[in-house]
C-alpha cells in the first residue's frame, strides 16, 4: 500500500486514490510518504531533515479516516445515482420522455 499524506492539501492518496478532508497532524509535518514497507516523514521546518520511517502504525488514525470519507463518498454517489434512476425512470412513466 503506497501513501501520500500532505497536510497543507488535506489529502491523503492510497494507492493513487487521493481523497481531500479533514485530519490533524503534527504542526511540523509537512508531508508522510509511504511505500508500502518504508517512508518518511518530511517537515515545514527546513532545518528539520526528513525522517525515515520502518512503520505508518503512528499515522493509522488518518488513514482509518480515509477509509471512512471514501466509504461516505461511495454511499453518496450511489444515492445520487439511485435518485437519478428513479427521477428518469418517473419521467418515462408520466409520459415525459
Amino acid at each position: 500500500m503506497n501513501v501520500s499524506i500532505i497536510k497543507e492539501d488535506k489529502a491523503v492518496a492510497i494507492d493513487g486514490v487521493v481523497l481531500n478532508f479533514d485530519f490533524a497532524l503534527d504542526d511540523n509535518i509537512w508531508a508522510v510518504q509511504w511505500n508500502g514497507t518504508s517512508g518518511h516523514i518530511e517537515y515545514i521546518d527546513i532545518n528539520t531533515p526528513n525522517e525515515d520511517i520502518d512503520s505508518i502504525t503512528q499515522f493509522q488514525s488518518i488513514l482509518d479516516a480515509y477509509s471512512i470519507e471514501k466509504s461516505r463518498l461511495e454511499v453518496e454517489a450511489a444515492e445520487a445515482e439511485a435518485e437519478a434512476e428513479a427521477e428518469a425512470e418517473a419521467e418515462v412513466t408520466e409520459g415525459g420522455v
